[in-house]
């Protein structure tokens, strides 16, 4: 294996400190979740914009919480697995082993697979290419349209009705 650059080591050190906040593991359940905001900003944000992170981001997250809790390592197998076998349009295959799971609410924040279920039928997280990524940015902005559209025409409807 090669050693990493320092501006890789860096960047997966942001990754980690960025996904620490959001996600945690769960070693009684044995599910991969997302931790509850904090606060009302983080509430809120949460609320109007999901903060939505790749699976590679995860599994890196993963693979440095593991290499920090060694703890953890000694219990508990690695909870997901890495296929760098190249598919044409795939370059990177992710699967959960060791029985860990990640609640169907919590695969919203996760974008960018494949990641596969451990028995290999089902995939949890599409990865995103042509129509998908644009029904993932209607997802995150389609209620504003909504809203904007909704507040336009009630304003014009209110114009109308006072120039009568």
């Amino acid at each position: 294996m090669e050693e990493r650059t320092p501006e890789q080591k860096r960047e997966i050190e942001k990754i980690y400190s960025e996904l620490n906040k959001y996600w945690f593991l769960d070693y009684k359940t044995k599910e991969i979740r997302r931790r509850l905001p904090e606060n009302w900003k983080q509430k809120l944000g949460n609320f109007f914009w999901k903060k939505r992170n790749t699976v590679e981001e995860l599994f890196w997250w993963v693979d440095r919480y593991f290499a920090n809790n060694m703890e953890a390592t000694i219990v508990e197998a690695f909870p997901i697995k890495c296929d760098g076998m190249e598919i044409k349009g795939f370059p990177m295959k992710y699967k959960l082993s060791s029985g860990y799971k990640i609640p169907k609410k919590e695969l919203k924040y996760l974008k960018n697979g494949p990641l596969a279920n451990e028995a290999l039928n089902e995939i949890l997280v599409t990865h995103s290419i042509g129509w998908n990524k644009i029904v993932l940015i209607f997802k995150q902005y389609g209620w504003i349209v909504t809203t904007m559209v909704a507040t336009a025409t009630i304003i014009g409807r209110l114009i109308d009705l006072i120039k009568s």
